[in-house]
């Protein structure tokens, strides 16, 4: 399943960009241990969200956003597999 885009068309209210899982699918386990693998190393997280926070005021097209933050969520999941192998991390 791809990644959907709804918007609340009428609502003055911001725009969401909500990623939909197929319980027990790779993608739902990737989602779940890139926040979990955060939740345990909040000290990486004021990083990422500069890193966010910048990349979504240089780059509105939702699409070309993508691209550029998929590396780093690469990397994010390249540091984040052993952790979860060392804890005994499961979704």
């Amino acid at each position: 399943m791809g990644k959907r885009l709804w918007t609340r068309r009428g609502d003055p209210g911001p725009d969401v960009n909500l990623h939909v899982r197929v319980v027990g699918s790779p993608n739902e386990r990737l989602a779940l241990l890139f926040r979990d693998w955060f939740r345990a190393r909040p000290e990486a997280v004021p990083a990422y969200a500069r890193f966010k926070r910048e990349l979504a005021h240089r780059i509105l097209d939702t699409d070309a956003y993508a691209d550029v933050k998929d590396p780093v969520v690469d990397l994010v999941i390249e540091v984040a597999e052993p952790w979860a192998a060392a804890t005994g991390w499961r979704p």
